[in-house]
């Protein structure tokens, strides 16, 4: 096409889009959601909580104020020293103000704080049981036993506002700010920490590896699917993976130390091998993710210079000549594979990631496919040698979170809600707005971004385009060309898959930017809103009739050249923004554009014709077809065998309801705990007395009343819906008790290829059926047949029954 012909098709394109348009009718994963006015708000603590002179220095002395629980049902004085050691590595990142005050130890009698909030942070030690023989540790009292504690190393119990809410403190009424956290209690399970408890297959857990992620949590951080874990070895005695020391940190003492890349966010117990073979738990050091992630909510302005922040998009692609566009891609999983070794030859790391759409609302469905990495890092130690930094450079790599294995980043067992972290169902994020699962983008392949055109498949993201950071341009630029990511990547062209150059209106949706320690969404487009009018006129209008279709076929088969005309042309995309700006203000002002439109029609009419009548006419014609326009993932480390060996009960179901309940019942909330109630019919029945057919009700802690949402790590929720297996102990006061958290409760799905129903498989759910099956009917790697896996449950506990029997 010629450039004369290319602007008679911009001009023709702008008519058509004039006759178009009309009103309308009617990296880290971040704790947060968005309110009810599609604003953006984090769940984190208040400044001044850690600024408690309010003089905008952190000094000595001043942090949040954290209670320990001593005496005979607390914490032990050396105890204490590994629970302020899991705090302090969080507050030893020398970019981030977090920080701690201790008051304590506080002995019996037990706070009320375990029970009802009390705005005061506290951490405590549940003995459930005590052995023959313990000396002065006492058991806690029943009623402030938590028995979801039972096979979990703690949970975190957080109290946040998702809206501005009223509270009483200190007899006087104050509000509390959207996303600020209230209250937050940290419950540890004594038995899995204790010589005595043997509730780990591991044996007895480090205090302070627990209280790193637990603290990540009272902090405002999500689960992570990002990793440097081994495939899982199920062959050992425990099944966890293992991570190598990679990474070379030198700590606030002035020491060097190796740490592993996999974040003590990670929602999977793992296992951390030093350079002479010992195996330790991995949470106890924080992994770069994690020091970016704390860095980015509690920000020491002094130390924001160190880091950089990539947006850009991930889409799908496309088969030229179909006149079918490219689509955004939801919930892939973004990650950047660094050189940490000063070597570029060297295996890549994983260090950072984030999902495409985590920051961007999911209702502005164009948008979902944007990512935003914040926290890379501009330099890395040179390892083996103190005080030298080099440039990382980075490879960027997109893969589907579909339970595909940890080296694919896609760990067994979770998908792309379990981490959607701002817009996930609670207890995942507060979202006024609930993105739904099936809204995820799942027919699309890994993708390594190379600037010569991009490659399939994670496993090969060493033949990526290394990008690092260049002091002297300010920006990201590629190792192999020097060019800057915005000239590889021109205008709106996405990071993955393919461009959307068939209609122009999606051209004006571009992002771009690399440089900063902010999410930069400053070149996104303001015409959202507009070209969604115009999307949901062209849905629910024009294609309601034929004159209508036939005027979108157009409108497609003029617009392709116009958007890759756009694409290549700044002065063109200038030119149509303007134009598309100048409509937005048109539809906007919709009256007063309809009123000036009508006068002037009318009178030009009423002036051609000669009559008051025709012109009268005139105008009623003018006016209703203005008007016609507008019509319109913290379990203990344990066997499967142990874990049914311990579960009292376990049935298939579906879940008929979910409650949530102030308990006790309260009228000055937020006095006491929300649980939520859950009522689930029974279908197969593996382990206990229930009948198939029959309903079970049970509680589960946490929940949202009004503003007020109680969120506890590790402890999953239920939709009215699913179908389920679980994992349940009978409990005195509680009835039946969810066993496990998380790895208590395993969803079922239906394969769409052979229709079979399906669990995910995780570290509990996995066996080997034994049996040859076809390759197109396998299910996916992160599947397992419900068949099987509930026939290998009956086999375990007929065994296990048996051999209780013989003991006996």
């Amino acid at each position: 096409m010629s450039k004369g012909k290319r602007w008679i098709a911009v001009a023709g394109c702008c008519a058509l889009f004039a006759v178009l348009t009309g009103p309308e009718a009617g990296a880290f994963f971040p704790s947060g959601g968005f309110n009810q006015f599609g604003q953006l708000r984090y769940a984190v603590w208040p400044a001044n909580d850690f600024d408690t002179n309010n003089n905008g220095v952190i000094e000595p002395g001043e942090g949040l104020e954290i209670r320990l629980e001593g005496g005979p049902r607390g914490f032990t004085a050396e105890e204490i020293v590994r629970v302020k050691a899991g705090f302090q590595v969080w507050q030893d990142v020398p970019t981030s103000y977090a920080s701690f005050r201790y008051v304590g130890p506080i002995e019996d009698p037990i706070l009320p704080g375990s029970a009802t909030p009390d705005y005061l942070p506290t951490v405590f030690m549940q003995v459930a049981t005590v052995p023959d023989g313990s000396g002065n540790i006492l058991p806690d009292d029943v009623a402030y036993i938590l028995p979801e504690v039972e096979a979990l190393s703690g949970l975190t119990l957080k109290l946040y506002a998702i809206t501005d809410v009223p509270i009483t403190s200190g007899g006087s009424v104050v509000t509390v700010p959207a996303g600020n956290i209230l209250d937050c209690d940290i419950i540890v399970n004594a038995s899995a920490h204790r010589a005595d408890g043997g509730a780990s297959s591991l044996g007895v857990l480090d205090l302070a590896d627990t209280m790193v992620t637990l603290v990540g949590y009272m902090l405002g951080l999500n689960p992570t699917p990002l990793n440097n874990l081994e495939p899982f070895d199920f062959d050992n005695v425990t099944g966890y993976p293992i991570e190598s020391q990679v990474i070379q940190v030198t700590g606030p003492d002035g020491v060097p130390r190796m740490i592993g890349a996999t974040p003590s966010m990670f929602p999977y117990s793992f296992l951390t091998e030093d350079i002479s073979g010992t195996l330790t738990f991995g949470s106890k050091d924080l992994a770069p993710d994690d020091i970016s992630g704390v860095s980015w909510l509690y920000p020491r302005k002094d130390g924001q210079n160190k880091f950089f922040t990539i947006s850009q998009e991930a889409r799908t692609h496309t088969r030229r000549g179909t006149g079918i566009p490219s689509s955004p891609v939801s919930g892939a999983h973004v990650v950047a594979w660094a050189n940490v070794e000063n070597n570029e030859s060297a295996p890549r790391i994983p260090l950072f990631s984030t999902m495409s759409g985590l920051f961007n609302l999911h209702t502005n469905t164009n948008l979902v496919g944007k990512f935003h990495m914040p926290g890379l890092w501009k330099q890395i130690e040179i390892p083996s040698g103190p005080g030298g930094f080099f440039e990382p450079s980075y490879v960027f790599t997109m893969n589907p979170l579909t339970g595909g294995g940890l080296e694919r980043q896609a760990p067994p067992g979770f998908t792309s809600s379990d981490f959607d972290s701002l817009q996930g169902a609670f207890p995942i994020s507060y979202t006024t707005s609930v993105r739904v699962g099936t809204e995820f983008s799942t027919n699309y392949p890994s993708e390594v971004f190379n600037e010569f055109g991009n490659v399939y498949g994670i496993e090969n993201n060493a033949v990526g385009t290394p990008m690092v950071w260049d002091f002297s341009k300010n920006t990201l630029v590629s190792a192999v060309t020097g060019k800057t990511l915005s000239r590889i990547l021109p205008l709106n062209r996405p990071m993955f898959g393919d461009p959307n150059d068939v209609c122009p209106m999606n051209v004006l949706d571009g992002i771009g930017g690399t440089g900063g320690t902010g999410i930069d969404t400053g070149n996104i487009t303001t015409l959202t809103g507009f070209t969604k009018r115009m999307r949901d006129f062209r849905d629910n209008v024009l294609l309601r009739s034929a004159a209508g279709t036939a005027l979108v076929d157009l409108y497609y088969t003029v617009s392709p050249p116009l958007a890759r005309l756009l694409l290549r042309s700044q002065t063109a995309l200038d030119l149509f923004r303007r134009f598309a700006a100048a409509m937005e203000w048109t539809i906007m002002h919709w009256t007063m554009s309809a009123a000036v439109f009508c006068v002037l029609a009318g009178l030009f009419t009423a002036r051609l014709l000669r009559g008051r009548r025709r012109a009268a006419a005139a105008l009623f014609i003018a006016l209703a077809l203005l008007l016609g326009l507008g019509a319109g993932a913290q379990s203990i480390p344990m066997g499967t065998d142990e874990f049914v060996a311990n579960s009292t009960h376990i049935f298939t179901g579906t879940v008929l309801s979910t409650e949530c309940r102030w308990s006790p019942p309260t009228s000055t909330p937020p006095s006491t705990r929300i649980f939520t109630d859950v009522v689930v019919r029974v279908g197969q029945v593996v382990k206990g007395d229930l009948s198939a057919g029959s309903n079970v009700s049970f509680s589960v802690i946490g929940g949202q009343m009004g503003g007020f949402v109680l969120s506890a790590s590790g402890i999953p929720t239920f939709t009215a819906g699913e179908e389920v297996v679980l994992y349940m102990v009978e409990r005195a006061g509680r009835g039946l008790v969810l066993y496990g958290g998380e790895r208590g409760k395993q969803l079922v799905s239906t394969n769409a290829k052979t229709g079979e129903k399906v669990v995910q498989k995780t570290g509990l759910a996995v066996l080997d059926a034994g049996k040859a099956v076809p390759e197109e009917e396998a299910p996916p790697p992160g599947e397992l047949g419900l068949k099987e896996y509930l026939a290998f449950l009956r086999d375990m506990v007929r065994q296990q029954e048996r051999a209780a029997a013989t003991a006996r």
